[in-house]
C-alpha cells in the first residue's frame, strides 16, 4: 500500500485516510496482487466485483470478460463462493460470514441478499 500511495500522491503530501485517492490506491494495489500472482490470490475487490456482477446480471459472459481483463474472479469461482455462502447461511442461520461482526445501526449489503 505504501508503494502505491507514494506512486499516486508522492512523498510531499500528508497522508489522509479519508482521501478519495485512497480508494484508487487500494484498487491499484488489489489489481497488482491479482496480476502478479496470476489470480491465485484473490483480493476483496475481485471477489466482490465478481459476486456483484454475477448477482446483478446472471451473465456468465460478462463475468468471464471481466476475469480475462484481470478485474474479477472467474464464473466458477463466483459459483463456488455463492454455494459456500448459501450452505453457511442454511447451516448456521446467520447471514454474515465468519469473522464479520454485526453492530446495531450499521447496514451492509452481502452479495445481493439485502440489509442485515
Amino acid at each position: 500500500m505504501h508503494f502505491f500511495r507514494v506512486l499516486c500522491i508522492g512523498f510531499e503530501k500528508v497522508y489522509d485516510p479519508d482521501c478519495r485517492t485512497e480508494g484508487y490506491i487500494k484498487a491499484a494495489a488489489d489489481d497488482a496482487v491479482f496480476a502478479t500472482t496470476r489470480g491465485s490470490v484473490k483480493p476483496g475487490k475481485h471477489l466482490c466485483l465478481g459476486m456483484g456482477i454475477k448477482s446483478m446480471t446472471g451473465s456468465r459472459k460478462v463475468l468471464e470478460i471481466l476475469n480475462h481483463l484481470g478485474y474479477s474472479v472467474n464464473y466458477h469461482t463466483a459459483e463456488e463462493l455463492e454455494t459456500t455462502l448459501a450452505t453457511h447461511i442454511s447451516t448456521t442461520d446467520v447471514s454474515t460470514p465468519d469473522g464479520l461482526n454485526r453492530r446495531p445501526g450499521l447496514a451492509c449489503h452481502s452479495f445481493g441478499m439485502g440489509q442485515l
